[in-house]
């Protein structure tokens, strides 16, 4: 399952203003009251432009910034910092754009954008995870077998590569750019010891082949 807009009903029935647009898992249910909890961050908080609602119990709550966020999106990936439930801005939703939202792609892209844009804060939900479905938390979507991880690091990569080279908001951010590939070069390079040591090769040798692509991406000038 990927992260989708909410129908109008859902937003309706948890009282989310109109400025504010909810993407969700398409198998997910968060409650009314993360829903209104997320919201309110963004009433009170004018430099954040997404808000994740935690359903695993492991993230702090509060404001982050964007930048921080992205660079620890690139060492560690979207499903540890973020999650598949959120509440945006609609001016940074609508900035952001919704390209290929549906797809994994598309998610990681909205994701990284709108970080791009605005800062990100998290809140929990409040329900027990017994009541929410299983296909909401992070760590059901996390990719498993050499497989998975290889495909997760090569979309992670091409979503910061679309990110850095086609998005305009971020032409002017070289530190960020740098600090962001290196970490996710560095993340991509660890797999690539992990995959040798348990004596995977052909694993082992793909993270090495997209790790110096990164570091290729990397090194280009900008015009």
């Amino acid at each position: 399952m990927h992260a989708v807009v909410a129908p109008d009903g859902l937003t309706a029935t948890a009282a989310v203003p109109h400025d504010c647009v909810v993407v969700v898992d398409e198998a997910a249910t968060p409650s009314g009251r993360a829903l209104a909890r997320a919201a309110a961050v963004l009433e009170r908080e004018p430099s954040v432009g997404t808000v994740f609602i935690d359903v695993d119990g492991k993230t702090r709550e509060g404001v982050q910034p964007g930048a921080r966020w992205l660079r620890e999106a690139a060492a560690r990936g979207t499903d540890t910092v973020g999650a598949r439930c959120a509440v945006l801005r609609r001016a940074t939703f609508e900035a952001a754009g919704q390209q290929g939202l549906g797809t994994r792609r598309g998610e990681l892209s909205l994701w990284l954008r709108a970080a791009a844009l605005a800062d990100v804060a998290h809140v929990a939900e409040p329900l027990p995870l017994t009541q929410l479905s299983s296909a909401a938390s992070p760590s059901a979507h996390r990719a498993t077998g050499a497989v998975g991880q290889i495909t997760e690091l090569h979309e992670r990569a091409r979503a910061f590569h679309e990110l850095f080279e086609g998005f305009a908001p971020l032409r002017g951010e070289p530190r960020l750019r740098t600090a962001t590939y290196r970490a996710l070069a560095h993340s991509i390079r660890s797999r690539a010891w992990v995959a040798a040591y348990e004596g995977d090769s052909v694993e082992a040798s793909l993270c090495l082949h997209l790790a110096r692509d990164v570091n290729r991406w990397r090194r280009q000038r900008l015009p």
